[in-house]
C-alpha cells in the first residue's frame, strides 16, 4: 500500500478527457478499480457525455469543459480546464497525477500542485505532435508508454531534440492490464441477439466459423482492408459458411455501404457498442485486427484471453509485441524499426503478424489491392488447418496470462512512486 507520512493512503489523480468508448478510457477505468486497494483514487474528465464505462464504486468528478473547435477555443478550454484542475488538486491534497492522452497530458503537466507527475502515451498517434511530447517530457516526472514501441520510437523520432533529448530518461513503459479472470467468466454468458451465434436459433449459421474484430469506427483501425480480405475469403470459404463480425461505436456507414457493393452485406454484422464483448468472442473462430496505428491493442488481447488466435496488422504499436517471441520481435525492430516496412507473415505466440496496411482510406469495392489478397491469405492458412487453429488459440491464451492485473499493478506502482525513476 502506497503510504503518506500521516499513515494514511496516497491520493492519486487519474484524468481523462471523457470516459466514452476507447482504449485508454478503458484502462483509466480498468486502473482506478486495480489500484483502489493501495491508493485513495479519484478520476477527473473534462466532459461527461457519451460515458459509457461502468465507474459503480468509483469516485468520478467531471469539471464540465468540453472540447471545442478552432484554435482560440482550444487555447481558451486549456486555460479552464487547467484552472479547474489546479484547483482540484489543491483541494484534495493530490500526492500523484496520471493523466491518458494528449490533451490530458497537457493540463496535467500545467497544473503542478506538489504532485508527482505521469504523462500516460497511450497511442502511436500522441507520437506525432512534436509540441505536445516536448511539454510532456520537459513537465512531466514520468512519460509512461502503453509499449515498447511507442517508447523506442519515441527515442528515435525525439531523441536529439531539446528538452525531449536530455529528458528521455523519463521514458518508461508499462503493458496495458488485462483481466483474464474477468474475461473467463463474461465470456460464459449465453448470446442471444446474434443469430448465427445462437445455437438455439437452429439453420445453417450456426455452423458458420466467425471472424471477429472490437473497435470503434475509425480510419486508423483500417476496416476497408479487413471487408476486403473478407470478400476474398466468402467466395471461397472452403467448405463453410464464413461470416464477419464487427463490434464498436460509430455509423459505419462507409463499411456498410461497402459490404452491400461487394455483396456480402448478409454476411457481415455492425453489432455497435456491446457492454460484453467477450462472449461474442468466446463464440468466434478468429480475431481480426487492420488498425494502422494502435499503441497497445486491448481487444485484441483481450480476445487472446478468450482463446481466440489473432490476425494482425503490423500496426504502430503493439500487435508484434503481443504475437512475437523475443527473438522474432527483436529481429522484426532491427529491421523495421518505425514500421514502416512490408514484410513476410510471421508466426507467432498466438496468431499471425503481417506487413503495415495503408493508412489512406480506400472504401471503392473495385480496388483491390495487395494487402488485402494478403490479409486474406494470412487468415486462410489459419482457416484451412483445424489443428493449427486450436494450438494457436491455446497459445493465445497463454501468452496473454503474461499481460494479467498483477503483473500490470506492480509495474505501474513502481513509475507512480518513482522507484528508478
Amino acid at each position: 500500500m502506497a503510504m503518506q507520512k500521516n499513515g494514511g493512503k496516497k491520493k492519486l489523480l487519474l484524468i481523462s478527457p471523457m470516459l466514452h468508448q476507447g482504449g485508454f478510457e478503458k484502462v483509466c477505468v480498468e486502473t482506478a478499480r486495480l489500484l483502489q486497494p493501495f491508493y485513495e483514487v479519484h478520476i477527473l474528465i473534462f466532459d461527461d457525455r457519451d460515458r459509457f464505462f461502468d465507474t459503480e464504486g468509483l469516485d468520478v468528478t467531471c469539471i464540465g469543459v468540453p472540447a471545442k473547435d478552432g484554435k482560440l477555443n482550444k487555447a481558451l478550454n486549456v486555460i479552464r480546464r487547467c484552472m479547474k484542475v489546479r484547483r482540484f488538486k489543491k483541494e484534495q491534497k493530490t500526492d500523484i497525477s496520471y493523466s491518458f492522452g494528449s490533451t490530458a497530458n497537457i493540463v496535467n503537466c500545467l497544473t503542478r500542485c506538489g504532485d508527482r507527475i505521469v504523462a500516460g502515451i497511450h497511442g502511436g498517434i500522441d507520437l506525432d505532435n512534436s509540441t505536445h511530447m516536448k511539454l510532456f517530457f520537459k513537465k512531466a516526472d514520468a512519460v509512461l508508454c502503453c509499449s515498447r514501441g511507442i517508447l523506442a520510437l519515441a527515442g528515435q523520432r525525439y531523441g536529439r531534440i531539446s528538452p525531449v533529448a536530455e529528458n528521455l530518461h523519463k521514458g518508461v513503459y508499462v503493458f496495458n492490464p488485462i483481466d483474464t479472470d474477468r474475461i473467463r467468466e463474461l465470456a460464459a454468458e449465453p448470446v442471444t441477439d446474434i443469430p448465427f451465434m445462437d445455437s438455439a436459433a437452429g439453420g445453417t449459421d450456426t455452423e458458420a466459423r466467425v471472424l471477429v474484430t472490437v473497435g470503434r469506427d475509425d480510419p486508423q483501425k483500417g476496416y476497408w482492408h479487413m471487408i476486403k480480405a473478407f470478400y476474398l475469403l466468402q467466395k471461397d470459404p472452403g467448405g463453410r459458411e464464413l461470416r464477419l463480425l464487427i463490434i464498436g461505436g460509430g455509423s459505419f456507414e462507409k463499411g456498410k455501404r461497402l459490404c452491400k457493393d461487394l455483396g456480402i452485406a448478409d454476411k457481415v454484422c455492425f453489432a455497435g457498442l456491446r457492454e460484453n464483448p467477450y462472449k461474442y468472442m468466446r463464440r468466434s473462430d478468429l480475431y481480426l485486427l487492420s488498425s494502422n496505428h494502435e499503441g497497445f491493442p486491448v481487444a485484441m488481447a483481450e480476445a487472446m484471453a478468450a482463446g481466440l488466435p489473432a490476425v494482425a496488422s503490423d500496426a504502430r504499436t503493439g500487435p508484434r509485441e503481443l504475437l512475437l517471441k523475443e527473438d522474432d520481435y527483436l529481429s522484426l525492430c532491427r529491421q523495421d524499426p518505425l514500421y514502416e516496412k512490408d514484410h513476410e507473415p510471421v508466426k507467432g505466440q498466438g496468431g499471425i503478424l503481417f506487413g503495415p496496411l495503408s493508412e489512406k482510406e480506400d472504401y471503392d469495392p473495385d480496388s483491390i489491392t495487395e494487402e488485402d489478397v494478403r490479409y486474406a491469405g494470412c487468415i486462410r492458412t489459419l482457416l484451412d488447418d483445424d489443428a493449427a487453429m486450436r494450438k494457436t488459440g491455446a497459445d493465445a491464451c497463454a501468452r496473454a496470462q503474461e499481460f494479467g492485473s498483477r503483473a500490470y499493478v506492480q509495474a505501474l506502482m513502481k513509475v507512480l512512486e518513482g522507484d528508478g525513476k
